[in-house]
């Protein structure tokens, strides 16, 4: 009998610490997961600050003098020759000249992307946090 005990023991013991090893990876995919979700709202609310910036372009006037970022932090005075096309990075170091409401499209369609990887991103968050929730509960009872 007292073999038997040992060996469930042993079993117990070795499910204990596979659910422990368990949650632990759950709980390092749920950091990753947040730090992609902070990333991810960041570019949303650059993307919403760039598509306003596009949106007050159509108020500048030809010939008003301004600052073109040259690198980031690095600045220098231009005059605004054109209002009407932009030169827009599509990848892949390619430029295109778009018009102000066909960049604006571009940029909301970027926005559009963003807020569903945000919103899988949640939803992947929650099953994960649910997950963990239930493996530390089995812990706890264990205990």
């Amino acid at each position: 009998m007292k073999k038997k005990d040992c060996m469930a023991d042993k079993m117990d013991e070795k499910a204990l610490q596979q659910k422990y090893m368990e949650f632990q990876v759950i709980q390092q995919q749920i950091e990753q997961l947040q730090q992609q979700l902070h990333m991810l709202n960041q570019q949303l609310q650059q993307l919403e600050l760039t598509k306003n910036n596009l949106n007050e372009l159509k108020s500048v006037e030809t010939g008003t003098k301004s600052y073109a970022q040259i690198a980031p932090g690095i600045y220098v005075q231009s005059t605004v020759a054109n209002t009407e096309t932009l030169l827009v990075n599509v990848g892949a170091n390619t430029t295109v000249e778009k018009s102000v409401p066909d960049t604006i499209s571009l940029v909301e369609e970027q926005e559009k992307l963003a807020a569903e990887n945000i919103n899988e991103t949640d939803k992947v968050l929650q099953q994960l946090s649910t997950d963990a929730m239930k493996i530390y509960e089995q812990l706890q009872n264990v205990q």
